[in-house]
C-alpha cells in the first residue's frame, strides 16, 4: 500500500504520443490516466503538476547534443513535481528513469540551475516489486543512487 503518498506520474513521450494517435483513449494502455488509476488502486494520491506532459529531457538524444538545454527540461519536470509536494515521480519508461535519476545529471542540474532536487524516481516495475514484498537488497534497481529512494521504500513497506 502506498499509504497516501503523493505520486506525480510521468508517462514519457512514447506513451503520450501513442495515446494521441488513438481514437478511444480510454481503451488504450497509453491513456493519460491509466497510471493515476493504478496509483489510486495501490493506495496513493496522484497529483497533477505543470510539466506532467513534458519530456524528461532525453528527447531524440538531445541530452547528448545539447546537455544544458536538455537538462533544463529535466530540471523543469523535477521541480514542477516537487512544487506540488509529490513524494516521488513514477514512470513506465526506462529511458526516462535513467534521465530523471542519473546522479551526474542531477549534479549538473544543481551546478547549472543552482538547486538540488531531491524527488525520487521510481519505475512502475520497481513499484510493483516493492508492493509485492520485494526486499530492498533483492530489488537490484533500488541500488540506484536516487535521492530519498530508501526513505520511500521504508514508508511503503511499513506494516
Amino acid at each position: 500500500d502506498l499509504k497516501n503518498l503523493k505520486v506525480a506520474v510521468h508517462y514519457g513521450c512514447h506513451y503520450l504520443n501513442l495515446s494521441r494517435d488513438k481514437k478511444t483513449l480510454d481503451s488504450y494502455l497509453g491513456s493519460k490516466t491509466k497510471l493515476e488509476e493504478l496509483v489510486e488502486l495501490f493506495g496513493g494520491i496522484p497529483v497533477d503538476y505543470q510539466e506532467r506532459e513534458s519530456c524528461c529531457g532525453w528527447g531524440a538524444s538531445q541530452l547528448l547534443i545539447n546537455p544544458r538545454e536538455a537538462l533544463k527540461i529535466t530540471y523543469n519536470k523535477l521541480k514542477s513535481a516537487e512544487n506540488v509536494g509529490a513524494d516521488f515521480l513514477l514512470m513506465p519508461c526506462p529511458t526516462c528513469l535513467y534521465t530523471l535519476s542519473k546522479p551526474e545529471y542531477r549534479d549538473n542540474i544543481e551546478k547549472w540551475f543552482g538547486e538540488k532536487l531531491e524527488i525520487p524516481t521510481i519505475h512502475l516495475n520497481e513499484l510493483i516489486a516493492i508492493l509485492r514484498g520485494c526486499e530492498e537488497e533483492r530489488c537490484i534497481s533500488l541500488t540506484r543512487k536516487t535521492p530519498r529512494l530508501e526513505e520511500i521504500f521504508e514508508i511503503i513497506t511499513q506494516l
